[in-house]
């Protein structure tokens, strides 16, 4: 699935930060700051500029991370933040093999009938565990969330 969004967002801070005291290293000198006291202007401008930057784009790229993907039969996947929620603690390996038969026939792909979840789409994820989600059309699908067990009554 990509990386996580900790990783997007942790990174995405450091540089952001670091492109922030090297900009304003650049402009006036700061107390206590021995390792970039040499830092000629220009330089320390353009590298500030870039940590900055890249810091901003891995932000920003934190939060689409993983709400992009696409099942084996090219079916494309809207991650939505109650799916992002309800898979915390879960098994990975077996959500994202059942991410990957959304759309192929195969995974027990099936229409709920009734409870709180009822006219959206359910597939399993091994062991009892369901994803929850509704085709916004034939090739593109909404993950609404998953289930450990079979009460649908949980969610929705």
């Amino acid at each position: 699935m990509g990386l996580p969004r900790r990783s997007f967002l942790i990174s995405g801070a450091v540089f952001t930060f670091i492109g922030a005291v090297l900009l304003i290293s650049s402009y006036q000198g700061i107390t206590g700051n021995a390792i970039l006291g040499d830092v000629d202007y220009s330089f320390g401008s353009v590298i500030g500029i870039w940590f900055a930057v890249t810091g901003i784009v891995l932000l920003m790229g934190g939060r689409t991370a993983v709400s992009k993907l696409e099942s084996d039969a090219g079916v494309s996947l809207e991650v939505t933040r109650p799916f992002e929620k309800s898979i915390k603690g879960h098994d990975s390996r077996m959500i994202g093999a059942a991410l990957a038969k959304i759309g192929t026939g195969s995974g027990d792909e099936h229409v709920l009938r009734g409870g709180n979840l009822k006219g959206y789409r359910a597939i399993s994820a091994g062991k009892g565990g369901r994803i929850i989600f509704d085709y916004k059309d034939p090739k593109h699908a909404s993950l609404v969330g998953y289930l450990s067990g079979h009460d649908y009554r949980k969610a929705g």
